[in-house]
């Protein structure tokens, strides 16, 4: 068991309801749900080869959590990997870091998957893909078991954007155009009608080093945003909408 996970466990109420929701997810692969801190940790299984592909190491060091949900034998075999040297220090932070990566496989164990991590250069595209449509989903679900988020991540942001303030404006290269844009949508979405400060002038400075993304951002979060339906039938049009929307962010074919 490793540091972060045992802390995990010890985190009170919330620690209860998302050990819970993680003993339902296990119940319904019918295996566990493999925790690997990097650098560093052990690896079994079909998830250790992941750690030679140069597009997952890049994402992950970028990172300070992703998840891989594999199959092997027809079973699903899900994987948290925790980029240690980006996990913040606060526990109920770090916890839930964690927590919102049991929601990326909570989906997926219901066939909700996000699209498949290639190879290539613009891999990490695939992987913000998927955030954007899911984050809203994960949240939504947090809320409905009674898992605090927003107060965290609110704080989360907030400092990002002091941090941010004087930097570049320049929109960057396709891995940060692609996340710039999912954190867009999760700001619009995630905190629809907040007032603060943080938020306006957060939103601002990302609209002015990628105003491309600010307008698609906004699309996505008026048009999917609230609290629509979890079908197959929804979650394949939010993904196919998101994917357009990137394409024309990123000026891909």
């Amino acid at each position: 068991m490793t540091a972060i996970w045992w802390m995990l466990m010890c985190w009170g109420v919330e620690g209860a309801q998302v050990k819970a929701w993680q003993e339902e997810i296990e119940a319904r692969l019918g295996g566990p749900v493999r925790v690997v801190e990097y650098p560093g940790g052990a690896v079994e299984g079909p998830g250790a080869l992941y750690l030679s592909n140069p597009a997952f190491l890049q994402a992950l060091e970028g990172a300070r959590a992703l998840t891989l949900n594999l199959r092997s034998g027809g079973q699903q075999m899900p994987y948290i990997f925790v980029n240690r040297r980006n996990m913040p220090t606060e526990e109920a932070a770090a916890n839930l870091i964690v927590a919102h990566e049991l929601g990326h496989i909570w989906l997926q164990a219901q066939d909700y998957f996000p699209p498949r991590f290639g190879q290539g250069s613009n891999a990490c595209v695939a992987i913000h893909v998927g955030d954007i449509v899911q984050h809203h989903l994960i949240r939504r679900e947090m809320d409905r078991r009674g898992i605090a988020w927003r107060e965290i991540t609110a704080r989360e942001y907030e400092a990002a954007w002091r941090q941010s303030q004087g930097g570049s404006q320049a929109a960057g290269d396709v891995c940060l155009r692609a996340r710039r844009l999912s954190l867009m949508v999760d700001l619009r979405a995630g905190f629809a009608g907040e007032e603060a400060e943080w938020w306006r002038g957060y939103l601002k400075l990302l609209g002015e080093q990628d105003p491309e993304a600010e307008a698609r951002a906004i699309e996505l979060a008026e048009r999917w945003g609230g609290d629509w339906e979890l079908t197959q039938e929804n979650y394949q049009r939010a993904l196919a909408e998101v994917t357009d929307a990137m394409g024309a962010v990123l000026s891909l074919d």
